[in-house]
């Protein structure tokens, strides 16, 4: 960020890279965690209420989100710098646009599903956010402390996939019994 001192100036302390956050007892953040089979034939409603991603501090906020196909998202910059808001779409539409401060709210929609679409800034080339896009409501980003909820399954049999920026995309198939709650761990390493 010592790059561009406007945006250095928004913080009092040094930011740290939030592609790999790291709980004390290994607990991972910003995974992108979704149903990836098991849903086909269910149709859900497509929400009309936008997710919004801002560009605070010379950051993306959140770092990881999900959207569901054709549902809008708003991307807004609420710094006093431009940002250049690219998306590196492979299913969807790229788009490479500038946002000046105080510009209006950039509004895109993702028409397939695709994950992790990341978003960057080419002004400021340390500025990423990664986009989840899927066709159902059954998604989370995993928090600090590692734990995600998908919400209530109704019962089936899955294959649930948990998607990290730099540690890739693991997947489990599980049955969701009438029972009740079902917990499901990903363990992600480097290698």
């Amino acid at each position: 960020m010592g790059s561009d001192p406007k945006c250095e100036g928004l913080h009092a302390e040094k930011l740290l890279d939030e592609s790999a956050l790291v709980g004390a007892g290994g607990e991972l953040a910003n995974v992108f965690v979704y149903v990836r089979k098991g849903l086909e034939g269910w149709k859900f409603a497509t929400p009309t209420e936008a997710v919004q991603v801002t560009q605070e501090g010379c950051t993306y906020v959140p770092h990881v989100l999900g959207v569901r196909v054709g549902q809008p998202l708003e991307i807004g910059n609420g710094d006093p710098v431009s940002h250049n808001v690219h998306g590196y779409a492979k299913k969807n539409p790229g788009f490479n646009q500038t946002q000046a401060p105080g510009a209006a709210v950039m509004t895109k929609v993702f028409n397939r599903s695709e994950v992790l679409v990341p978003l960057k800034c080419d002004i400021h080339g340390w500025m990423s956010t990664f986009v989840g896009v899927v066709e159902n409501p059954f998604f989370a980003v995993s928090a600090v402390d590692g734990s995600f909820d998908l919400g209530q399954l109704p019962p089936g049999d899955y294959q649930i996939a948990a998607r990290h920026e730099i540690f890739g995309l693991q997947k489990q198939d599980i049955t969701i019994t009438a029972a009740g709650a079902q917990t499901i761990e990903f363990s992600f390493s480097e290698e």
